[in-house]
């Protein structure tokens, strides 16, 4: 299985902005069932820079994923901002690209892969809408599913899956072996990293993981309790 994260290669100046190419076939909004189109406000765009000269200049991105919690805080994968320099980036939903707000990592879990980011100093004050958590005990198999995130780095889109059921350990090419994952029939892309996956109801049950062979894996959002985040019947 493939990580489902995004690196940005393209040599950007300062002042002229890179585009990327949206990915075709993805659902539009408007096809969206109401449940998950009230959602998308929770889910938002992460980049980390590998450098200092990098996060300076805006290039060699490590795009994903995330979704705020609560307390203004943000989940990601720990992929995604792993070998973040002087920030990470955390763009609101229909936001521009220039209006992000700094976060750093408050605390991570490698191991499960998960990062919960917070604001740098003096970037607090901003609106966030949080997300309802679930419990990926709960969910039943062919369970209608929703995988929200930015797909390629661009706007915000949602993969419409079913709820395989959990499974022992998925190999991560790259990343390793991680156990005791969610897997869905319906497979996310590169950007969609962090991401949530929302259950039938609107509450996320799973953090979108790794992709490949039309099947998503997903950390089961019960895990987040190891990171200091409290959700119900965890």
């Amino acid at each position: 299985m493939q990580p489902i994260w995004r690196r940005r290669w393209a040599a950007c100046a300062v002042g002229i902005a890179c585009s990327t190419v949206g990915l075709s076939g993805w659902s539009v909004e408007a096809a969206w069932p109401p449940v998950w189109l009230a959602d998308r406000w929770s889910v938002v765009r992460v980049v980390s820079y590998p450098s200092d000269l990098a996060a300076i200049l805006h290039t060699s991105e490590v795009e994903g994923s995330g979704f705020w919690l609560p307390n203004g805080d943000v989940v990601t994968c720990y992929h995604v901002v792993q070998n973040a320099h002087l920030w990470i980036d955390v763009q609101p939903y229909a936001t521009p690209a220039y209006d992000v707000i700094h976060f750093h990592v408050a605390v991570a879990d490698p191991a499960q892969d998960l990062a919960v980011l917070a604001p740098n100093a003096g970037w607090g004050g901003y609106t966030y809408w949080p997300v309802r958590l679930g419990n990926a005990t709960g969910v039943g198999i062919g369970t209608p599913v929703a995988i929200e995130g930015h797909p390629w780095g661009g706007a915000l889109a949602v993969q419409p899956g079913i709820y395989a059921g959990a499974t022992r350990h998925a190999l991560v090419n790259g990343y390793g072996l991680l156990y005791h994952m969610l897997a869905i029939r319906g497979q996310a892309a590169p950007g969609d990293s962090g991401g949530p996956v929302f259950g039938a109801g609107g509450a996320v049950i799973g953090v979108a993981e790794a992709a490949g062979g039309g099947w998503t894996f997903a950390v089961p959002v019960n895990a987040l309790q190891y990171l200091g985040v409290d959700g119900p019947g965890w």
